[in-house]
């Protein structure tokens, strides 16, 4: 259904995303500290923002389309989320964002049991936690 693509970068993570309907989407790092990302096509613009602690939300046209959590407690390599998303949201992209994200910056993460208190820095807005998908 799609394909992700890591673009090399320098500084920061750029990937393609590739729809199987010939839709190309390009995603990057907009705002390092303040863990904002941007994913566009010639069409429409999603917005990913990192929440202190693990939780992330995705926004379309200024508004919240999306949010995901991931697990504290790892075992191994794999991270689990819980995605919530509107139901005219598009999945395809809320997916990739999610696997993206996790895949730069967990990419070399082979320990056994792994504790994540996730970010700790400053964030662009707030989580909103009375969010619930429409």
């Amino acid at each position: 259904m799609a394909r992700i693509n890591n673009r090399f970068s320098f500084f920061r993570c750029r990937y393609d995303f590739e729809l199987s309907e010939g839709k190309i989407y390009l995603f990057w790092r907009e705002k390092f500290w303040k863990g904002v990302f941007v994913c566009e096509s010639a069409d429409e613009t999603f917005r990913l923002y990192e929440h202190k602690g693990l939780n992330y939300s995705v926004f379309q046209n200024n508004r919240q389309i999306a949010a995901f959590n991931k697990n504290r407690v790892k075992i191994g390599k794999g991270d689990r989320y819980e995605i919530r998303l509107n139901d005219d949201a598009n999945l395809i992209i809320v997916i990739c964002l999610a696997l993206t994200v996790d895949a730069s910056e967990n990419e070399d993460d082979a320990a056994t049991v792994t504790v994540d208190f996730g970010k700790i820095g400053p964030e662009d807005r707030p989580f909103d936690e009375s969010w619930e998908p429409s």
